[in-house]
């Protein structure tokens, strides 16, 4: 018998790449999408401590001295429409439609 060729044999081809995708399962991408935020939370504290030891700690201010106008408003809403229906009165108008909303807001006369 003769030799073999060795130029000759053929090797068989690779199998093609698989197209089936790995996807996570959701409780994996819910896992991933908890742990992301804690450390996009972590991060921000961090980046929030260090901005507060260079420029200070932030302070916050209420002011709650009010004029005193507002302040009496605040405490009878009702007075507004007092006001217009002792204007109307005085003014000899007819008064029903004052009459009707202070029934509607229940204001005591």
């Amino acid at each position: 018998m003769g030799r073999r060729n060795k130029s000759l044999t053929y090797k068989s081809t690779p199998p093609p790449p698989s197209t089936r995708t790995n996807r996570p399962s959701l409780a994996g991408s819910i896992i991933e999408g908890v742990a992301s935020g804690i450390t996009f939370g972590a991060g921000s504290a961090v980046g929030h401590r260090a901005i507060d030891s260079i420029m200070g700690p932030r302070r916050i201010e209420v002011d709650s001295n009010m004029p005193v106008g507002i302040q009496n408003n605040n405490n009878d809403p009702c007075k507004i429409i007092k006001e217009q229906l002792n204007e109307c009165m005085n003014n000899n108008n007819d008064c029903n439609e004052i009459f009707q909303l202070i029934k509607k807001m229940n204001c005591e006369l």
